[in-house]
Parts: C-alpha cells; sequence; structure tokens
C-alpha cells in the first residue's frame, strides 16, 4: 500500500515539475532613432494683386518634395504686386512645412539652366529672401514654440525687398538669387522643430515662405533667363 502512494506521489511530483518548466518567456525589443528633416505640403502663387501665368506643379518624387516651374512668359506683361514706392515687383510666394528631431540647416543653391551667365536677368535682378515663418496652428509638439528663433540668412519679414529708383524707374533687391548662384548657401537655420508626430501631424512643423521677384521692365535687352533653385534640408 505504501509503496503504490508513494509511487503516486512521485508521478504527481514530476507532472507538476514538467508543467513549471514552460511558463517564462521573454521578447526584446529594440530599435533607434535617427536625426530626420522634412519639407512638404508645399504651395505657389503669385502675392496679391500681383498676376501672371499660373506656375506649373511638375509633380513630386515623394511626399516631401516639390518641383514647380513659374513661367512669367514675357515679363513686360505681367502685373506688379506692390506700388512703385515698393518696387512695383511682381511676387511668387513659395511656402512649405519643416519638421526636424534635431537642430536643422536648409540650403538652396541657383542654377542658370541657359548656361551659366547666359540668362538675360541676372541673379541679381531677381529678388530673393524669406518673407514669413510661422509655428503650425497647434503648437503640441512643437519644440519651445514660445521662445525658438529660427534664422533666416536673407530676411524680409518686416520690410519690403524691392528698392525703387523713382528717377530711373527701376528697383533693386537688397536679398536677391546672386548668392545662392554655384554653391548651396544657408537660406534658413534654427533649433530642433518637432518633439514628436509623423510628416501628417497638424501639430509639430513651422511654415516657411519664400518669396522670389521680379520687376517688369519694358526695354531690358531682348533674350530669356531661366534659374532653378534647389532646396536641401539636414540635421548637420
Amino acid at each position: 500500500m505504501n509503496k503504490k502512494l508513494l509511487g503516486v506521489a512521485v508521478a504527481l511530483f514530476a507532472g507538476a515539475a514538467m508543467a513549471q518548466s514552460g511558463n517564462t518567456g521573454r521578447v526584446e525589443l529594440k530599435g533607434t532613432v535617427q536625426s530626420t528633416v522634412s519639407m512638404s505640403n508645399a504651395s505657389i502663387a503669385y502675392v496679391a494683386p500681383g498676376s501672371g501665368p499660373a506656375p506649373i506643379n511638375n509633380g513630386a518624387t515623394s511626399p516631401t518634395a516639390f518641383d514647380y516651374t513659374v513661367d512669367f512668359g514675357d515679363i513686360n506683361a505681367l502685373t506688379a504686386t506692390d506700388t512703385a514706392a515698393n518696387g512695383s515687383s511682381v511676387r511668387v510666394l513659395l511656402t512649405f512645412e519643416m519638421r526636424s528631431n534635431k537642430a536643422y540647416l536648409l540650403q538652396a543653391s541657383n542654377t542658370d539652366l541657359l548656361g551659366a551667365g547666359a540668362s538675360i536677368l541676372t541673379p541679381a535682378e531677381i529678388g530673393f529672401c524669406t518673407r514669413s515663418i510661422a509655428n503650425s496652428a497647434n503648437t503640441a509638439k512643437i519644440f519651445n514654440p514660445a521662445t525658438r528663433v529660427d534664422a533666416p540668412t536673407h530676411d524680409c519679414r518686416s520690410t519690403p525687398n524691392g528698392t525703387y529708383d523713382a528717377v530711373n524707374d527701376v528697383v533693386s533687391y537688397a536679398h536677391n538669387l546672386a548668392p545662392f548662384t554655384g554653391p548651396a548657401a544657408t537660406v534658413l537655420s534654427g533649433p530642433q522643430i518637432s518633439t514628436g508626430g509623423s510628416v501628417n501631424s497638424a501639430n509639430n512643423f513651422i511654415v516657411v515662405g519664400q518669396e522670389f521677384a521680379i520687376r517688369p521692365e519694358l526695354f531690358h535687352s531682348q533674350g530669356a533667363f531661366d534659374y532653378r533653385v534647389t532646396y536641401t534640408a539636414s540635421t548637420p
């Protein structure tokens, strides 16, 4: 009788031990967050009441890219945006959202597509500056929204870029494409922008406005101009 009970007891003990051997497990989840910056949701339009041929959207290669052509046509036929006192310029405003999880650098380079120096308008005759920088309306995921300082190198946020010469009826641009013709030069830099979210979030970006301007001239030398400005954003 005792031997049978002992046998049962041993069998039960062994079964319990086998059940306990599989009651733990683990999964390790790991990865990294790399530095990243994006430009997205771009648009381009004439600054009213200026007008001209509609800008062309050439299509973008990704959601965070843009590719536009502004074909002014005959610049004599353009309608100027400003009064003569402000330069009588035709202005086009490019706007886009920027996000980054680290301090960022925005650069631009200008290329003469007709060949170096071949365009009839020189880079200095085309105004180029930063017209606006603003936080997204919802700032929940913007890094230090109230105190952040984004620094444009060619800043026209508070003053007109064009200076009008009433005697000669011409305009000059303090900020223009000349410094960007050739190697890339800095347009804008600043601290980390975003503290979370994605490229589609509504609360983690700044909106940058870049202005291009030309002056309609009746008696400029005949010819054509064709420039391409290429933007590059990075987290140095």
